[in-house]
């Protein structure tokens, strides 16, 4: 009987820290809301290395310095982004949440685009 306590104690427990607010994030760890900035960001650059590679006359370049230079415009450090992914990627939620939240930037910013 202690066991199984002891088990849903622990469930809960779980459920109930997975439910924090970006607020309750350990230290070092990048806001969710800047989180899909920069993925979105790193996406558009990973597009642009893509298509450099692909079409000949393009401009070559090295998709690492702009990552770099993404991150610090941002006040973030490569240590921290690698920290943050880390710690989104066990909660599959958030990190959902995140995604989600650079896939409705870049719609916006494509929409713009195509409205000009």
């Amino acid at each position: 009987m202690r066991y199984y306590l002891f088990i849903c104690l622990l469930l809960c427990s779980w459920l109930v820290s997975g439910c924090g607010s970006s607020s309750d994030l350990p230290e070092g760890i990048i806001p969710d809301t800047s989180m899909s900035q920069i993925i979105l960001e790193f996406s558009l650059i990973e597009a642009a290395y893509n298509t450099s590679v692909s079409d000949p006359s393009a401009v070559k370049f090295k998709p690492e310095l702009f990552y770099e230079s993404s991150l610090k415009e941002k006040g973030f450090t490569r240590e921290q982004f690698i920290r943050s992914i880390h710690y989104y990627s066990m909660n599959s939620k958030m990190l959902l949440k995140i995604y989600d939240q650079a896939l409705e930037q870049l719609s916006e910013q494509q929409a713009k685009i195509t409205s000009q």
